[in-house]
């Protein structure tokens, strides 16, 4: 599955931007954490390209769980594909 159709799929925003403060461009679902060991971390993807970006956050969250909104009553919790592509 294509990062873009889990995107559509789950109706959760995938956000692509740029610059980080390195001069990257930066991919990352909104409102959206790994949850690693009993704790909920924000991660994102980091690369020179949107493409590179994607591929990053994809190679971090592939085969993970993640909460979205994990702090309010609209939490979900999503095991993300470990085939997860870019």
């Amino acid at each position: 599955m294509k990062i873009t159709e889990m995107s559509r799929t789950f109706d959760k925003k995938l956000n692509i931007s740029y610059p980080d403060v390195n001069g990257k461009w930066m991919a990352e679902f909104t409102s959206g954490e790994v949850m690693d060991n009993g704790m909920l971390s924000s991660d994102c993807g980091r690369g020179d390209s949107p493409y590179a970006a994607l591929k990053d956050y994809v190679r971090k969250i592939a085969g993970k769980r993640m909460a979205f909104n994990a702090h309010t009553d609209r939490r979900i919790e999503l095991e993300i594909p470990r085939d997860l592509e870019a």
